[in-house]
């Protein structure tokens, strides 16, 4: 049977729970200007890591005032088409073409704003990537002067420390021994690799 003094060996590795990194690309192709944190810096919810200089920037953010500025003008002439129709002049045509007009423009509006989440309202090219969680910086591959392409490989981790879980490979003889509120003795490498 289980005695009480009995243990299970088991390699492991420490791993961040869902959720729990957060991996940042650039949002627009660009070069990095600045860099805010370093590895192993803690950083707050929507806090500086990086400022781009992107040549799309200010494409992108008059993008969503001109999409504003249509569907303005979509919905005025919606408005318009139904007036019309109450004072029996207008077609049913006119008004379905309007509405449909109105919906197409929100769409485009929808995915500009989109894209502007990612690279933030302000003026000019100057784009800062931002922490979306609380953590620290467990990785960065971003160094001034780097150019940077939209949709590559993340420039920089965002874990929270907080989060991270020990999981054990159990053999399936070992489980009868592993249960809730188990002590558990975690043995990691030194750094130094002793």
């Amino acid at each position: 049977g289980i005695r009480a003094g009995d243990a299970v060996s088991a390699p492991a590795r420490a791993d961040f729970r869902d959720g729990a990194v957060s991996q940042l690309g650039a949002p627009l192709d660009g070069r990095i200007v600045k860099v805010h944190a370093q590895i192993g810096d803690r950083v707050g919810e929507g806090d500086p890591l990086l400022t781009l200089d992107c040549p799309d920037a200010a494409e992108t953010r008059a993008a969503v005032e001109s999409a504003t500025a249509s569907l303005r003008e979509a919905h005025s002439a919606l408005d318009r088409q139904n007036r019309m129709l109450q004072q029996g002049v207008g077609t049913e045509r006119d008004r379905i073409a309007a509405e449909t007009r109105g919906s197409e423009l929100e769409a485009a509006l929808a995915r500009v704003q989109a894209d502007v989440a990612f690279v933030g309202m302000g003026t000019g090219t100057s784009v800062v990537v931002r922490a979306p969680i609380s953590g620290s910086i467990i990785s960065r591959r971003a160094t001034v002067g780097m150019t940077v392409q939209k949709g590559s490989e993340p420039i920089v981790e965002v874990g929270d420390p907080s989060a991270i879980w020990i999981v054990a490979d159990v053999f399936e003889r070992d489980l009868p021994l592993v249960r809730d509120a188990a002590r558990v003795h975690v043995q990691l490498p030194s750094l130094n690799g002793t």
